[in-house]
């Protein structure tokens, strides 16, 4: 039998931690640690032999293994001081409703650890070990996941706006849901490399999710290929990278009127005699024939025209087929993606 680690509820008090975090002793604090999750694990599972790497079996809700609590805690001021909680082991500890913001946990093993309704605004998790953590109604503005362990993690009505989850590791438990309100992301939120669909979320969720990979990437291209950057940037942002019809709708109306506009002063003009774009006095007619200018049906004779309506008419069409072009890739993501 292990005996009760000496004054371990001092040793491994809120003062003792910060002390090790902020004098690069964080090795002190897990010896220490580790000392009590032991006597836990022999208290609770006699007749098991001490396993680490399955700790996580501890911190289960009927198992009756006593957490370390930090609840309410503001850890701010000694983030400001230079605390640093990298390395650290803090496995099933108790971070409810604290103040973390800015804090670095890069490597951090907090397998079933509690981050309830915490504040952990830019806080760093790179590489951590996050299995079965709780971060439900956690705000999470800016933070750095990337590379961490999410298995079993779950976030609902998390905050995630700007945090970025680059090749962060999930499963089948890792969940993404909400219940009274919708989980918190942005155009910053950055899943890339993340296999969405291996995770528990929601598919609206996960749509907006990929549009944003789709983006950052492009935004990634866009710096290196600065020729056709204005170009390609207007094809994406027609269909706000390939999730809204609308924004084509739109487009495709507003663009036509616009040509409809040059159409008519060029007829005023007689640049358009002997072409069937002269014909007609009706506005909506007008309108109508422009629209069919890209398809090719209305038999115009460019060989009559002059130069300068030829061109309109060519910019007309590349612009028509543009347009076409992200109908076709909006509805392409639309039979791929679980929701609009």
């Amino acid at each position: 039998m292990v005996e009760e680690p000496k004054g371990w509820n001092e040793k491994l008090s809120y003062d003792f931690l910060i002390e090790c975090a902020k004098n690069d002793k964080i090795d002190e604090w897990n010896m220490a640690y580790e000392a009590y999750l032991r006597y836990e694990w022999v208290r609770l599972f006699p007749s098991e032999m001490y396993d680490l790497e399955n700790i996580g079996k501890l911190f289960c809700d009927d198992v009756g293994f006593e957490r370390l609590e930090y609840k309410g805690k503001s850890f701010n001021d000694d983030i400001s001081d230079g605390a640093d909680f990298s390395n650290a082991h803090l496995e099933g500890v108790d971070f409810s409703y604290t103040h973390l913001d800015v804090a670095k946990f890069e490597k951090t093993y907090l397998k079933g650890a509690e981050f309830f309704m915490s504040h952990l605004k830019d806080a760093d998790f790179s590489y951590a070990h996050l299995e079965n953590a709780d971060f439900c109604d956690a705000h999470l503005e800016g933070a750095e996941l990337s590379y961490a362990h999410l298995e079993g993690a779950i976030f609902i009505n998390t905050d995630l706006k700007g945090a970025i989850f680059n090749l962060a590791v999930v499963n089948g438990e890792t969940q993404f849901t909400y219940s009274d309100k919708p989980i918190d992301i942005d155009r910053r939120t950055d899943f890339t490399g993340t296999s969405l669909s291996s995770a528990r979320i929601l598919p609206e969720l996960r749509t907006k999710l990929e549009r944003n990979i789709r983006q950052i990437h492009w935004e990634h291209w866009y710096k290196d290929n600065k020729l056709l950057e204005i170009p390609t940037r207007a094809f994406w942002n027609i269909s706000d990278y390939g999730t809204s019809a609308c924004v084509i709708l739109f487009t495709f109306i507003f663009s036509n009127f616009i040509f409809t506009m040059f159409y008519l002063a060029l007829r005023d003009a007689g640049l358009l005699d002997g072409s069937i774009l002269s014909s007609g006095n009706d506005l909506l007619l007008a309108y109508m024939q422009t629209t069919l200018v890209p398809f090719g049906i209305l038999g115009i004779d460019l060989t009559t025209l002059s130069l300068f309506p030829v061109f309109i008419i060519f910019v007309q069409v590349i612009f028509g087929y543009t347009i076409l072009a992200a109908l076709v890739t909006r509805m392409a993501i639309m039979f791929q993606n679980l929701s609009p």
